[in-house]
């Protein structure tokens, strides 16, 4: 556990290199913060709670009408906030 710990942190400060890229989390997708590098005028929670609500909407919009998909590749997404806005990809 330790090494994908390590190697969450890696991919954080990765992230975190990238031009207009100001921080970084991954959540899982009850919301919980596995790991971040928020400012501490950020609120890790917020942060977290908007990205669970970008993956329910793009999960119900990549859902064809009627039909309910379970299939999920992973059970974390990340998020990284940059300078123009927000994004997220699971």
């Amino acid at each position: 556990m330790t090494d994908v710990w390590h190697e969450l942190e890696r991919v954080i400060d990765g992230l975190s290199s990238i031009p207009d890229v100001q921080a970084a989390a991954v959540v899982r997708r009850d919301g919980l913060i596995v790991t971040h590098n928020l400012p501490e005028s950020v609120d890790p929670k917020i942060v977290a709670a908007g990205a669970v609500r970008c993956r329910i909407c793009g999960t119900r919009l990549a859902e064809p009408a009627g039909k309910q998909g379970t299939r999920h590749s992973t059970n974390y997404h990340g998020f990284a906030s940059t300078e123009r806005g927000a994004s997220t990809a699971s």
